[in-house]
């Protein structure tokens, strides 16, 4: 197991919390139960219970460390905790992206997939620079014919959007082999309709909303239906945005649902259902 490092204090959105690497190996990122709590807008308690419940799903030294085992208390306070937190604890746990993300399956909430995307994206996926470049993998061209073979059957088959498809083509091709195409990306066609930005989360913002209730009124106007437990949006919500697939660092797939301005008209209307024709 790596050495824990303190990395200082991290910002994502109105939220502040501790940067940690190490634990679960050099330079992969870790969170503590005490700063996922705050981010959920929860009790550590909530969350330690949530977790000790189904303890047997999370490995240890790969998706949590339980702190009071691996620091002495003299270390409690660069990693955010009091003697005090400190004693009345039985467990002071450390999670990995993966283990996270296993946590997020077991609050299965509207809000937290969201706030999984933020975060990888915008810490779990921010490792510390290094002088090494990223090693020629694959040979491009043949990695790029696959991707794209992909791109064109998923579009063909799944309805997905075949500009959206070759975007996700290009960057598994640029993960796969270490180069950069963003070139390319340009020359892809534009939209037809105006690009999607909003989350329910920006939308509720504006209204003073929680997501749930704006997934819910969305639904309810005919723009997004429940697959299972995630949402899709609907042909007529298509007019509004555009759902765009994406694959975690787990291996969770899903799509994550874009609206564009003019979907706000729609939210504040008095008509219930919007009309596909």
């Amino acid at each position: 197991m790596s050495n824990l490092v303190v990395i200082g204090k991290q910002t994502l959105g109105k939220y502040n919390f501790t940067g940690i690497e190490g634990g679960f190996g050099e330079g992969k990122r870790a969170m503590t139960v005490k700063d996922i709590a705050m981010i959920h807008s929860t009790d550590v308690r909530t969350i330690n219970q949530s977790i000790n419940r189904n303890i047997e799903r999370f490995k240890s030294d790969v998706d949590i460390i339980d702190l009071k085992s691996v620091i002495t208390p003299s270390d409690l306070e660069k990693f955010g905790y009091t003697q005090n937190a400190w004693n009345r604890s039985n467990n002071i746990y450390l999670l990995s992206e993966r283990g996270y993300a296993k946590l997020l399956k077991i609050l299965e909430d509207d809000t937290a997939w969201e706030l999984y995307d933020q975060l990888v994206d915008s810490y779990f996926n921010m490792r510390e620079k290094t002088k090494t470049s990223i090693p020629r993998k694959k040979a491009i061209n043949t990695v790029f014919r696959q991707e794209m073979s992909i791109a064109k059957t998923m579009a063909e088959t799944l309805d997905v959007d075949l500009g959206i498809a070759c975007t996700v083509a290009i960057q598994r091709t640029e993960a796969k082999t270490g180069e950069s195409l963003g070139e390319y990306t340009k020359l892809l066609p534009s939209a037809d309709h105006k690009t999607g930005y909003l989350t329910p989360t920006k939308i509720g913002e504006k209204f003073n909303l929680s997501a749930i209730k704006v997934n819910k009124h969305l639904a309810e106007k005919g723009l997004q239906r429940k697959d299972g437990k995630k949402w899709r949006m609907t042909d007529a919500g298509k007019k509004f945005g555009e759902e765009i697939p994406f694959t975690a660092t787990n291996g969770h797939t899903d799509y994550q649902l874009k609206w564009n301005e003019s979907v706000l008209d729609v939210f504040c209307a008095k008509d219930n259902v919007v009309s596909i024709g």
